[in-house]
């Protein structure tokens, strides 16, 4: 992303944010937009949109539809400037496996006792 990282947040009643995400999936100019729609206040009945531009277009498009949906209240925010996939992966220990192997997509190794391509597992990649 060339534009600065920034992050659409709405907050609404349920039905709001429900129908707000409907009207994003429906827009073909969002078709590759990142959101999630969660619950944020069960006592309050607040949900919550948090959507992830890519582009400073795509923020324009996600805010006006948004903009749609009157209960709802949107804020916009900027990112920090990050390395999000070595923060997500902070908490986790390292995996220590052995050979790894890539499989083509439209397989389904999921076969137990066998490794990607199917072939019976030796047992030392044996889980």
């Amino acid at each position: 992303m060339t534009d600065d990282a920034v992050q659409i947040i709405a907050r609404g009643p349920r039905a709001e944010a429900e129908a707000a995400g409907e009207a994003m999936d429906a827009d073909p100019l969002l078709e590759g937009a990142t959101y999630s729609i969660l619950e944020e206040d069960e006592d309050r009945g607040i949900w919550r949109i948090d959507a992830f531009p890519t582009t400073r277009e795509e923020a324009d498009l996600i805010r006006a539809a948004l903009a749609e949906f009157k209960d709802l209240k949107v804020v916009t925010e900027a990112l920090a400037d990050a390395d999000w996939l070595a923060m997500s992966l902070s908490g986790l220990p390292p995996v220590r496996e052995g050979l790894a192997r890539a499989s083509r997509s439209g397989r389904n190794p999921a076969t137990p006792g066998t490794i990607a391509d199917g072939r019976p597992a030796l047992p030392q990649q044996m889980p």
